[in-house]
């Protein structure tokens, strides 16, 4: 771990007048229940961007049990009508061994089929922007290709996606508008994918929430099952309202069609030639690892998503060889895990199983003195964001301040209350960054740490078997008499 961050909080934390009961025990070989929403971006592999064996073990103790590769029809069919699924099935066949489900994403476009290559400017890397729907060849050339693809993965994969972010003009290079290219290929593969592998689901994707809306128009929910969107922000709450009324908006148009984040992600480092997402932003490692808490806390929230991905496994290179992009929660050189990688890992196991809103009980603020050391302003607890979930029917909560996400250490207090909650016989609160746990008297009313990245509000049961806890004796629960109460 990067002991530095960890001890900055824990120290800002203690100074703030909190001692914690316990820690969470290390979990690389703890294995988190299954089932979820939080998936891993593992893209790039069909580019020979980056390297899964050198990282596997790795990725199988993150506790994560879904990933999204791509399949790579330029790498895999190198001789017209020849197949080598070899550098594929190694990667598909690991992650099935480490219970982890691959998502396969089928592109990108194949320079066999072009008589003019050079039209596309990253046809040589990977195929990334040749489309495959303006001649009869490259069409019969993509539609043989899929074929062979899920014929040969129906027993192994379960989602196939077809292509990745259409609406970016990096990855589609046509004369036509993207929309009507994208609209075609779909048209041409789902039928293929359907005959092949009944009971396999069908995505598309895109990049943004607004060209999602305009192929719900255009009838994109005929042909597939779910739609996946990607975004990047620096704040995961930007867009948050806007996303929710897309979905709803798609949802409308095809009722019975699930929504996914394909992609989200935050750099640890920008290079300055690198013109990825978040280029232009000042990034750090450790605001990626609040990033990754903050993202992940958001998307749990909305029950409109089925999956929300973290991008990306590792620091991998542009397609072109100019950078390394550094996205990963594991570096390509030293010291391998970033502080992300604890992030990502916290979550991961928390956020297993079943889990959904819980819209039953929230966690709120209770009344306090504004001019108490220490706590939070009534102006400040504007910034405050509160989450409610529930896991296998355990209701437990999120809050933190909603500030720029920055290098420095935020840590005040403020008194908080769950007064009705009797299911709470235990009450913790979790630090998902140090992975500290502060004992609470009562949930009833109690004094919490606040900073700029979610602490979780929990029964200490819920962390049975993956933390060590030593909770101090019970005091007062919190209720008072009227009388006694406007005493003080």
């Amino acid at each position: 771990m990067n002991a530095e961050l960890f001890r900055s909080y824990e120290s800002a934390i203690k100074n703030a007048g909190f001692t914690p009961c316990g820690k969470v025990k290390n979990l690389d070989d703890i294995t988190s229940e299954q089932g979820g929403k939080l998936g891993l971006g593992m893209e790039c592999l069909d580019r020979d961007l980056w390297e899964y064996e050198c990282v596997s073990d790795e990725i199988k103790m993150l506790g994560i049990h879904m990933a999204r590769i791509q399949s790579g029809w330029q790498k895999t069919e190198k001789e017209e009508g020849v197949y080598d699924y070899a550098w594929l099935d190694s990667v598909v066949d690991s992650l099935i061994e480490n219970g982890i489900e691959p998502m396969l994403s089928l592109c990108y476009g194949n320079k066999l089929y072009r008589d003019d290559p050079e039209r596309f400017p990253n046809i040589q890397h990977g195929g990334v922007g040749h489309m495959p729907v303006e001649t009869e060849r490259e069409r019969n050339g993509w539609m043989n290709y899929v074929r062979s693809t899920i014929s040969h993965y129906k027993d192994r994969i379960k989602h196939f996606e077809i292509w990745n972010e259409a609406d970016v003009t990096a990855f589609l290079v046509s004369d036509m508008p993207w929309c009507d290219c994208y609209m075609e290929l779909v048209k041409m593969t789902s039928p293929i994918i359907r005959s092949i592998a009944p009971e396999a689901k069908i995505l598309s994707c895109t990049a943004t929430t607004e060209s999602a809306e305009l192929l719900a128009d255009m009838g994109m929910g005929d042909y597939v099952d779910i739609h996946s969107f990607h975004n990047y922000c620096v704040w995961p709450e930007m867009r948050y309202g806007e996303q929710i009324n897309a979905i709803s908006y798609m949802k409308s148009k095809a009722p019975h069609l699930r929504i996914w984040r394909g992609e989200a992600g935050f750099p640890s480092y920008n290079d300055p030639r690198s013109n990825g997402a978040l280029c232009k932003n000042i990034v750090s490692e450790e605001m990626q690892a609040k990033f990754i808490l903050r993202h992940i806390a958001c998307d749990m929230n909305n029950d409109l998503l089925d999956k929300t991905f973290y991008f990306h496994a590792y620091d991998f290179k542009h397609f072109k060889g100019i950078v390394r992009y550094h996205y990963g929660v594991i570096r390509h050189e030293g010291e391998r895990r970033k502080p992300a990688y604890y992030s990502l890992q916290m979550m991961a196991h928390l956020f297993a199983g079943e889990v959904k809103c819980n819209k039953d009980y929230a966690l709120c603020f209770a009344y306090k003195d504004e001019n108490e050391e220490g706590m939070l302003t009534h102006a400040d607890q504007l910034d405050m964001r509160f989450f409610s979930y529930e896991k296998n029917g355990n209701p437990f909560f999120a809050y933190y301040i909603q500030r720029a996400i920055g290098n420095d250490t935020v840590v005040s207090k403020t008194i908080l209350t769950l007064p009705y909650l009797e299911s709470l016989k235990n009450p913790v609160i979790l630090d998902p960054l140090t992975r500290s746990i502060y004992p609470i008297a009562s949930a009833r009313r109690f004094t919490a740490p606040v900073t700029d990245y979610p602490m979780l509000v929990l029964d200490a049961s819920m962390l049975e078997g993956i933390a060590d806890i030593e909770l101090p004796e019970k005091q007062n629960d919190g209720k008072k008499e009227i009388k006694q109460f406007f005493e003080e």
